[in-house]
């Protein structure tokens, strides 16, 4: 998060008219809230938030930004488009196959906070359609995003056989769809929870 702040003051001395939020709490909370002081009211942090009221955030923003050094598939990034937010994040785990179109966000490398500022400027003055990146994205459920990680890694395997990773084959049965689970996880795991 301290490099978001870092990349938010190189902007704030040039572009008056920028502000940022930051949503949640973290190791890093202090520091946020020391540069939020240096910024008078430029910078928010919110600390701790319920559920509810982060996607408030999330709807009234415009843009995610989600610098992080290492990521799964966040959900926040799911989230985000689905309320048909654009999102800037760094190119780390599933995030590049989450923003698989220019319209969806744009990626930058970890760390690099020239990179990051940049792409925080192109979002703040890109226009764009929050319906639009919402229908790029899919409008993704809970179990739509289970199958893309299981065909993800299913892909991953079968690219890793065809290059011969350490000359041994692997059993297309270890990789195969699992039958369901019976009883409460199954439920729990097959609610249909729309995104956004």
């Amino acid at each position: 998060m301290l490099d978001l702040v870092d990349a938010f003051e190189r902007l704030a001395r040039v572009h008056p008219d920028l502000e940022l939020t930051l949503v949640g709490s973290g190791a890093e909370e202090l520091a946020c809230r020391a540069a939020a002081a240096r910024l008078g009211g430029r910078l928010t942090v919110t600390g701790y938030l319920p559920h509810d009221q982060v996607s408030q955030w999330l709807g009234a923003c415009d843009a995610l930004v989600l610098p992080s050094l290492h990521e799964g598939t966040p959900n926040v990034v799911l989230e985000a488009l689905a309320s048909g937010r654009r999102v800037v994040a760094t190119s780390v785990g599933g995030i590049p196959d989450i923003l698989h179109s220019p319209e969806l966000g744009e990626l930058v490398p970890p760390g690099d906070k020239g990179a990051l500022a940049d792409a925080l400027l192109r979002a703040a003055r890109h226009e764009y359609d929050p319906a639009r990146v919402a229908e790029l994205a899919g409008g993704r459920d809970w179990d739509d995003s289970a199958r893309a990680l299981h065909d993800t890694l299913l892909r991953v395997v079968r690219d890793a056989r065809r290059q011969g990773a350490h000359g041994q084959e692997i059993d297309d049965a270890l990789f195969s769809t699992p039958p369901p689970k019976g009883g409460r996880e199954d439920g729990a795991a097959r609610t249909g929870v729309t995104l956004g």
